[in-house]
């Protein structure tokens, strides 16, 4: 009897003390966040990237004939003007104060060339974005900058200078899944007049929480596929693939993401004339990573502005 009634206690105690562990699983489990973007009238958000992307140009057989190795450096600002009422951007100036593009050049059965350094085509562009809220559609003007360069023109084309696919604006739950919204993300790609894109397509996960000192963040997961034509009768018009994956951290108390890492691929083939071989197929594979931080601040605060702009240093 004894013997039983020990039995029996230390069961219901094992019981007793797991209930605990249980609930507190569930409770993980269930927790949910809200990635809703909101933004604020006078909020600046300094945003710094690096980029690195390898492009080979190859024979059918696999023989590399070139190959590009690029890094760029750069920092954006964006002032935001004014806001709806559920904190979406109407108007914002978006300027780019710092940017450097390093490119080094392999050609079959040469050295590689000297690491040239140029300034970034969008280096001290401004571009004020306001939604015209009759027609709908985003408008830009150019307040600084030279409209005839590619990349000032891409950033002046852009359907949506602000969209973000990855971002449901919604409450999510941990583990779960869910598409990007396939319109945003053909709004983050368009503006570039070279490729014409006919399909995109992503999913995001919100994987799990992280902490960084005593700022807890989720970290969401995401992968795309894009399909496209290039516009370029030189090389018949390809069509190209490309996609990237990768995550962002979302600061769960204030609400913003502030650090981006990503990989980018894509591929195409081309057909182009050589002066003595004549017509050779090609096969053009580009490779990158990027890594993005955002810092958040307000318009007007002049110390930060000129740390930004190179006015002062460490």
């Amino acid at each position: 009897m004894k013997s039983w009634m020990k039995l029996s206690m230390a069961t219901l105690l094992l019981a007793a003390l797991a209930v605990p562990t249980i609930a507190q699983e569930s409770d993980k489990a269930a927790r949910t966040f809200n990635l809703k973007e909101k933004f604020a009238k006078d909020q600046k958000v300094t945003e710094t990237k690096e980029e690195n992307n390898n492009t080979d140009v190859a024979l059918e057989d696999g023989t590399v004939l070139e190959s590009n190795s690029e890094t760029e450096t750069g920092t954006k600002i964006m002032e935001v003007l004014a806001v709806s009422e559920d904190g979406k951007i109407t108007q914002a100036r978006v300027r780019w104060t710092k940017g450097t593009t390093i490119t080094e050049v392999t050609k079959l059965g040469q050295e590689p060339t000297d690491p040239v350094e140029m300034d970034s085509q969008l280096k001290g562009a401004s571009i004020l974005y306001t939604f015209n809220a009759e027609t709908k559609k985003w408008e830009s003007k150019l307040e600084k900058g030279d409209a005839e360069l590619k990349d000032v023109k891409k950033q002046l084309n852009k359907t949506d200078p602000f969209a973000n696919a990855f971002i449901p604006n919604r409450e999510v739950k941990l583990g779960e899944t869910w598409d990007a919204d396939a319109d945003a993300l053909k709004a983050m790609f368009s503006g570039d007049d070279t490729i014409e894109l006919k399909e995109a397509t992503g999913t995001c996960k919100a994987e799990e929480v992280v902490k960084e000192g005593e700022v807890e963040l989720l970290r969401v997961s995401f992968e795309t596929k894009l399909k496209g034509k290039l516009k370029d009768e030189n090389i018949g018009e390809p069509e190209i693939t490309a996609g990237n994956k990768g995550s962002y951290l979302w600061d769960i108390k204030e609400g913003r993401i502030v650090r981006v890492n990503m990989e980018n691929t894509g591929e195409f083939n081309a057909t182009v004339q050589h002066p003595q071989a004549g017509a050779l197929k090609l096969t053009i594979t580009i490779k990158g990573e990027a890594e993005m931080k955002q810092a958040f601040g307000k318009v007007g605060d002049k110390e930060e502005e000129e740390k930004e702009e190179g006015g002062m240093d460490g």
